[in-house]
């Protein structure tokens, strides 16, 4: 059984979310700050 290492929770969302955020303009990232959570989910 091979030991797995993880990484710590804030690198792995760094990873997902890099290559969303190279690619965002102001605009669309003002959208997405001003999105509000649905508080009834």
């Amino acid at each position: 059984m091979e030991l797995q290492i993880l990484s710590p929770p804030h690198l792995l969302l760094s990873r997902l979310l890099d290559p969303v955020g190279q690619r965002l303009t102001p605009e669309v990232a003002q959208h997405l700050v001003a999105l509000q959570v649905d508080p009834t989910v």
